[in-house]
């Protein structure tokens, strides 16, 4: 017998998890046309969810291998600094990333709003302006970027790809979070 608690529910245990799916579910606009977040992307959000969290904190200390960098973009709702790890896309002044699953991934949503951001790259941040390359190959950009390995594995769980170019200002900021 159903008492109505929560708690009777079998995906209670699960709390986090299933508000994370149901949060996950919402669209995303592009171009007047609503595009699902597909139940591939909501996996991967989950399952690496920690360990994005301690690669955050090893970008923040400078810790964190070469091939990584910390993106900051601002936060569409919130207007708060939001931070990413990335892979380190950095040629010239210019920084390419390949957003696995295109406009899914909050930090792409993100940059819609407001093309302003910041990369950490080592121990020194940097500003830039964010723009999507919707009509740029994926899959040969991802061939040009420094960290071979990072961007086949990026290749292998992309649901939806699209390229970010990010042109860096010259001077580095002063100002860092």
């Amino acid at each position: 017998m159903h008492t109505g608690r929560d708690s009777d529910h079998p995906t209670f245990a699960f709390g986090r998890v299933d508000h994370l799916l149901r949060q996950a579910q919402d669209a995303v606009v592009d171009d007047h046309a609503v595009q699902p977040r597909t139940r591939k992307y909501r996996a991967l959000k989950i399952l690496l969810w920690c360990s994005n969290r301690a690669m955050r904190w090893q970008l923040r200390l400078g810790l964190a291998p070469r091939a990584f960098a910390l993106l900051e973009t601002t936060g569409r709702t919130s207007g708060r600094p939001r931070h990413t790890c990335v892979g380190n896309g950095l040629i010239g002044d210019t920084f390419w990333l390949i957003a696995a699953h295109g406009l899914q991934a909050d930090w792409v949503r993100n940059i819609v709003e407001e093309p302003r951001v910041r990369i950490l790259l080592g121990r020194r941040w940097r500003s830039g302006t964010a723009s999507l390359m919707r009509d740029d190959n994926t899959e040969e950009r991802s061939r040009t970027l420094p960290y071979q390995w990072d961007a086949a594995v990026g290749r292998s769980m992309a649901t939806t790809p699209l390229t970010v170019r990010i042109d860096l200002q010259q001077s580095n900021d002063a100002d860092a979070p």
